[in-house]
């Protein structure tokens, strides 16, 4: 999901693995800064000799509107000179590209620090992402006036061809944590509004095959539905089916086309069709929340995700929580937990048998098996097994296979037969199974 810098030149990483990068143009002698994750803004010195020459640009940014809240975008660029030294701090904000110098000099010196997201970033970026929001609202209004029904607003939508805005869930603070302060303010955009010109054309709900591994998690604590998301995805014609019309396949595309989508989720054993907007929370031009990993135009992720905290009454409500209660909240189909026979197992050899016959034996009838890791704040999540073997703690793994493979060698021998997990890992890619 990253747009590139917008100069030419030979780019550096600034971290191992990227992040940052310092870009030298080496015909016009211009430096440049770019972060190409939206998690973080970078702060970073130069120190030049003062004898350099080597010219600070201080004034490649516009100050921010009031309505950006008061950010100073001038002060990013600051050059001081102290002795011998000529000092360019630089700060950079997501898929940004900062120019803040100008010369020919292969001898200096650099730190870099990468720090939270200010609380000054977010409300000018909320600020100026919601300036087309407010548009679309009063537009909407206008037609809409004291509507409240999601259903009448994008029936009027859609007549009047407008964008829908769901005033059951909007677009705004309360969708994200009710006005609580637990979430830092967002901005939220559509697809069409936050991806490049060249990108906006190819937006669909699904634009690649559904996998598993297009499951990403973004900066919400809501790894148990996407585990829940990932074990269903699966079988890739399940997601295809929740979202659907439930009434007339052909308005689907009527409904895409102001905006809206609807997912069937069960909720108390009672299905229902979740309406969302096509509205996003965003920062730094990208999606704060789930995403598909298969690339940025495809959208069945965010708005599975968005339908799942719409019927839970906000994003902060899915922080934490049970992958087995998203996935029956997905499927409608019973759940059951396992916890108390698998610690069992460790200490009767029987009922360790027992037990894995019974995994192999859901596995072998078509259930869904998940296996979950404690979370970072559970004392388990310490143990260094997790890591040896491979495995995140508090996320969920499907289980792929499940085997007893025993040889005539082992039977005669008596060696007890291999008991054996295949696991889906959907959080990183190639990972390197290091069991025994």
């Amino acid at each position: 999901m990253n747009w590139g810098p917008s100069i030419a030149g030979e780019a550096t990483p600034c971290f191992k693995g990227g992040f940052l990068y310092r870009i030298i143009d080496t015909e016009t002698k211009l430096w440049a800064l770019y972060i190409d994750t939206f998690a973080y803004e970078m702060h970073a010195a130069f120190v030049f000799s003062s004898v350099s020459n080597v010219q600070p640009i201080t004034t490649t940014l516009p100050s921010a509107s009031a309505s950006g809240g008061g950010l100073d975008d001038k002060t990013r660029v600051v050059a001081s000179v102290e002795g011998n030294e000529l000092t360019i701090s630089v700060v950079v904000y997501p898929m940004e590209t900062v120019q803040f110098a100008r010369g020919d000099e292969s001898r200096y010196r650099c730190r870099f620090d990468g720090k939270p997201l200010s609380e000054r970033y977010l409300q000018r970026e909320a600020a100026l992402a919601n300036a087309e929001l407010e548009e679309n609202k009063v537009t909407l209004a206008r037609c809409a006036r004291t509507a409240t029904d999601p259903e009448l607003v994008l029936a009027l939508c859609k007549a009047r061809r407008l964008t829908f805005i769901d005033p059951s869930f909007p677009p705004c603070q309360r969708s994200l944590d009710g006005d609580r302060g637990l979430i830092a303010p967002s901005g939220w955009r559509r697809p069409k509004a936050y991806l490049p010109l060249s990108l906006q054309s190819q937006v669909s709900l699904f634009r690649h095959r559904v996998t598993p591994s297009a499951v990403q998690r973004g900066e919400l604590g809501d790894s148990w539905v996407m585990g829940a998301m990932a074990a269903l995805a699966e079988h890739p014609d399940y997601i295809k089916d929740m979202f659907r019309h439930p009434f007339c396949s052909e308005e689907t595309q009527r409904d895409e086309a102001a905006g809206a989508y609807r997912v069937w989720l069960n909720k108390d054993g009672l299905w229902q069709s979740v309406l969302v907007d096509s509205y996003l929370p965003v920062v730094g031009k990208q999606q704060r929340y789930a995403r598909s990993a298969s690339g940025p135009c495809e959208m069945w992720v965010s708005y599975l995700e968005k339908a799942y905290a719409k019927r839970c009454h906000g994003y902060s409500n899915i922080a934490g929580g049970d992958p087995l209660f998203a996935l029956r909240d997905f499927t409608g189909f019973p759940t059951s937990r396992l916890d108390a026979r698998f610690r069992e197992c460790a200490t009767d050899p029987v009922k360790s048998d027992m037990f894995f016959l019974r995994v192999v034996q859901d596995y072998e009838n078509g259930h869904v098996v998940l296996l979950s890791t404690p979370g970072n704040s559970h004392p388990r999540s310490v143990s260094t097994a997790y890591n040896e073997k491979g495995i995140f703690v508090g996320y969920a793994y499907a289980v792929l296979d499940a085997r007893v493979i025993e040889s005539p060698t082992s039977r005669r021998e008596k060696i007890p037969p291999l008991r054996l997990l295949c696991l889906r890992n959907a959080w990183e890619a190639a990972a390197k199974w290091n069991g025994k």
